[in-house]
């Protein structure tokens, strides 16, 4: 409903979590210039600070023995004392992919992977890395290349000529009778690339497993997804068993 420009100015003043009376009347001056009334930006910027709101309480970890709030990857209570294991029931995989359901559009896919928040607990981070590589590989093999495509008909054409040209230079009543095998071979590749050529491009440009070519064309998105995750990771992440991870996940993405 917003414009760029109010957008941008609402994002600005979310950054602390809350939007002051002079930034709330700064918005509704740039709206009424727009012909949005101020009851209308009142109750949109209030819906903004209560989603914002709930999106921090979620991403808070609890301690389940005296209740209170823990830092990311902390495995005992500072409060209490007591130790805690991971207490979200929703991690961020599941979050991204009820975000991504039913949106099939390319770039509307490409729009929430690249701004999905990067995780801040251990588990969601491993597993969030983990899809990632997984994303980021290329899906498969040389039989779905347009180039096998491509010779699915040349060489099939080409054999069936050199079986002809087999027939004819053994048949006395033909005018190749006797003539060398290895001279026709040449001649008949290149007959079928002549004859062949048009029809096998055409197949070639068509066909292929819809579910692959998508995965394929996302495979940068979530390649860059995996550095921005990796990055995060690197730095908050340090016992050995994690590091190895880290590395064994890191190597996975760079050989593909």
């Amino acid at each position: 409903m917003f414009s760029a420009k109010i957008e941008e100015v609402i994002k600005a003043s979310l950054t602390d979590g809350m939007i002051t009376e002079k930034e709330r009347q700064v918005i509704k001056r740039l709206a009424a210039a727009e012909g949005i009334d101020e009851d209308t930006v009142d109750v949109l910027l209030d819906a903004r600070i209560q989603e914002l709101n709930r999106e921090k309480k979620a991403e808070q970890r609890i301690c389940p023995h005296c209740g209170a709030v823990l830092e990311s990857f902390s495995t005992r209570c500072p409060a209490c004392g007591e130790e805690v294991r991971q207490t979200r029931t929703v991690s961020s995989i599941k979050e991204l992919d009820a975000r991504l359901k039913n949106v099939t559009d390319l770039n509307q896919r490409r729009s929430i992977i690249t701004s999905f928040p990067v995780p801040n607990t251990r588990e969601d981070l491993l597993e969030f890395l983990a899809l990632s590589a997984a994303n980021a590989k290329r899906m498969g093999n040389f039989t779905d290349t347009a180039l096998w495509r491509f010779l699915l008909i040349i060489i099939p054409l080409w054999i069936v000529f050199i079986l002809f040209s087999m027939h004819t230079i053994n048949d006395p009543e033909s005018k190749f009778y006797g003539q060398a095998l290895s001279d026709q071979i040449g001649l008949d590749a290149f007959v079928a690339l002549l004859l062949g050529g048009f029809f096998a491009l055409r197949y070639a440009k068509k066909g292929g497993n819809k579910e692959i070519k998508v995965h394929n064309e996302m495979r940068s998105v979530w390649k860059a997804k995996f550095e921005q995750v990796m990055s995060k990771a690197r730095i908050t992440l340090h016992s050995s068993q994690d590091i190895a991870q880290l590395d064994e996940l890191e190597r996975q993405v760079k050989g593909r």
